[in-house]
């Protein structure tokens, strides 16, 4: 897998120690629910038995880090699981997958409060990435042409699109 740099950082820049845990998981709800099921079929398709999700420690899909508030933190995280790992078949887009981060202060016993944030997230293949990003901009584009319209009418949506130029052109507005 390709490792992936995460920064954080305390907004407030409180000088005090922060424990964050970042996890994987699924993004639709629907494949949460079975998530046991999607990583068990990833857990099949391995080839060593110490298979993990994330590369930088002993935990399966999640990994738990300190860090200072004030001074922030840099680290360095490889997902060794593909969008496209969760499906027999191929040629699909894949599963989208969350990236779920959860901070709290370290000596805080019960935990008062945590912080929770996360983002959608799919990993490809370096090639792969190339091509959806290629079929994204091809759909993109047909998306445009239906705009435009048959034999150069406009479509009424055409409207709030314009071609972007080096200059800017006033007109008067009819009163």
């Amino acid at each position: 897998g390709q490792f992936y740099n995460i920064n954080v950082k305390d907004t407030d820049a409180m000088d005090v120690e922060i424990t964050s845990i970042i996890k994987i998981t699924f993004h639709d709800e629907s494949h949460r629910k079975v998530a046991s099921n999607y990583w068990k079929f990833w857990m099949s398709q391995q080839k060593h038995g110490q298979a993990r999700a994330i590369d930088i420690a002993n935990y399966f899909d999640s990994i738990s880090f300190q860090w200072n508030g004030k001074a922030g933190a840099s680290i360095s995280i490889r997902f060794n699981c593909l969008s496209t790992d969760f499906s027999r078949i191929k040629g699909v887009k894949g599963i989208p997958l969350r990236l779920h981060m959860e901070s709290r202060l370290t000596n805080d016993s019960p935990p008062a409060s945590s912080e929770s944030s996360f983002c959608r997230i799919k990993l490809f293949r370096d090639k792969g990435a190339e091509r959806k990003n290629k079929d994204d901009a091809r759909h993109i584009e047909k998306q445009l042409e239906k705009l435009r319209g048959k034999n150069g009418e406009s479509h009424p949506l055409w409207l709030a699109f314009s071609q972007t130029q080096p200059y800017t052109i006033f007109c008067e507005i009819p009163s």
